[in-house]
């Protein structure tokens, strides 16, 4: 469950093959969920830096792809 509070800005490091990596200070276990940019999301990968995210085709068929360049606010589930 996501409380609406946003956490921490992340800076996008690259987003390629449905993969979004995001520099971070928040640091999650591979499975939780975060919220990016309000989306729902599965991390995938966990760096010393950040961490990975999948978005599906369809997921990004529903948002706007654009806002997810240089900086993304997120937010990890309760």
């Amino acid at each position: 469950m996501f409380n609406g509070l946003i956490r921490e800005i992340a800076k996008v490091k690259s987003f390629n093959n449905n993969i979004l990596t995001l520099k971070s200070k928040y640091i999650p276990s591979i499975g939780d969920s975060i919220a990016v940019n309000g989306v729902c999301l599965t991390a995938i990968e966990i760096y010393n830096d950040g961490f990975s995210v999948e978005l599906s085709p369809e997921t990004q068929s529903k948002v706007a792809i654009e806002n997810y360049k240089n900086l993304v606010h997120i937010e990890p589930a309760m």
